[in-house]
């Protein structure tokens, strides 16, 4: 791998510069499709379907409370994901969405199907 001198300079083109900025403004648009839709989501069903137990004033902000987790974690992760970029390179990054999915699924498995005492939603 080589190492590009201080003095080389990537060729800006105007197809280059249109292509990242349509990039760009792709992934802005799906993220904030993502964010209003969960948004809209922790409003109206949220709340009810994840805190049956909770009055509907207290289950709809429990229920925007993981909306802000998922809004704190993101810039959280694009400096945890930056530092791994710059340490191991951009594909191991960009390679890691497509190889954590399988990693929780047994211990989700496991909860969903050993629900006992406290835990079982019929015992409240």
């Amino acid at each position: 791998m080589s190492i590009r001198q201080p003095t080389e300079r990537p060729v800006r083109t105007p197809a280059s510069v249109n292509r990242v900025t349509s990039a760009a403004l792709v992934g802005t648009v799906i993220e904030f499709y993502d964010f209003a839709l969960y948004a809209t989501a922790a409003a109206i069903v949220f709340g009810p379907v994840f805190f049956p137990g909770f009055a509907p004033a207290a289950a709809t902000p429990a229920a925007f409370g993981t909306f802000a987790t998922g809004f704190v974690a993101r810039p959280l992760g694009s400096v945890l994901f930056g530092h791994i970029g710059d340490r191991l390179g951009r594909r191991v990054v960009l390679q890691s969405p497509v190889h954590s999915p399988p990693i929780p699924s047994p211990w989700t498995k496991r909860r969903t199907t050993r629900q006992t005492g406290a835990a079982t939603p019929s015992s409240r």
